[in-house]
């Protein structure tokens, strides 16, 4: 058993060997596909199975009657 694996070993260093003394082939520019890529915005839409839910449920109620016609924001103070 030890034979053979010593006989295995040799032979894939010699096999080894034997490819690396090979050169390696030279292609030329023109045997190549070429593609130009453009760049662009893309929006990539991301969906999540997942609901968000609050510690507590409240309701909320108006403490006046009518109808909102409107809004007006106050400015903080600067001391």
């Amino acid at each position: 058993m030890k034979q053979t694996f010593v006989k295995a070993v040799l032979a894939a260093c010699c096999m080894a060997a034997a490819g690396c003394g090979q050169a390696p082939v030279a292609m030329g520019p023109g045997q190549y596909e070429v593609l130009t890529v453009s760049t662009t915005d893309r929006e990539i839409p991301t969906n999540y199975s997942a609901t968000i839910r609050g510690r507590q449920d409240i309701d909320i109620y108006p403490q006046v009657s009518g109808t909102i016609s409107e809004m007006r924001c106050r400015r903080a103070r600067t001391s």
